[in-house]
């Protein structure tokens, strides 16, 4: 980073970051080092993430399912929604709350693509231990869509009926009107 964009962020955040004089025991370095690090990530996030990851607005949408059309020949999709399970080494008190089916310990990336493969909208940190579709439904993500919230447009014309706009996912989601998954292919006659 060079020193014009290190001070841009630190204008940013200044007041969140400013210390309180304590005249008490010297913070220790790995203290100061957690403090900092949790004080500034948390200012970044809410100051500059309005910013550069606007939460999706229904222009947002339009413009998403006009490249799902256009590039991947998927009308009507707005989003790729999936969620990936980043290791981490778990502190000793948290037990097996973050330890994943995979066999370590985790939190969860929950995210939405734009068809650019872009990000349009993320949640991270929910434990490892939990599903895809568990930290889905209880994402703001989730709840949003689940109360019709999201700005999602309304039902559209496809192959001469009104079909809702959706987003892609994997089975680990829960078929829902806005939320297309892969038919399983169980119980299939073949004939």
């Amino acid at each position: 980073m060079n020193m014009e964009n290190f001070d841009c962020i630190l204008r940013l955040i200044h007041v969140d970051i400013l210390g309180a004089h304590i005249h008490s025991r010297p913070i220790s370095p790995m203290e100061k080092l957690a403090i900092t690090i949790r004080e500034v990530l948390s200012s970044i996030i809410k100051r500059l993430g309005p910013l550069h990851l606007a939460p999706p607005t229904t222009e947002t949408w339009v413009t998403n399912e006009v490249g799902f059309r256009n590039i991947w020949n998927h009308p009507h999709a707005i989003g790729a929604l999936d969620g990936k399970h980043i290791r981490i080494v778990a502190a000793s008190h948290k037990g097996s709350t973050h330890y994943n089916y995979k066999g370590f310990h985790s939190i969860v990336l929950l995210a939405i693509a734009a068809p650019d493969y872009k990000f349009a909208y993320i949640d991270i940190g929910a434990p490892g231990s939990q599903s895809d579709g568990g930290v889905f439904s209880r994402s703001s993500l989730g709840i949003n869509l689940q109360n019709g919230s999201l700005g999602i447009p309304g039902l559209k014309e496809l192959g001469g009926k009104q079909m809702p706009h959706v987003f892609l996912a994997d089975d680990a989601f829960a078929l829902k009107e806005n939320l297309m998954k892969p038919y399983p292919g169980k119980f299939l006659e073949i004939s």
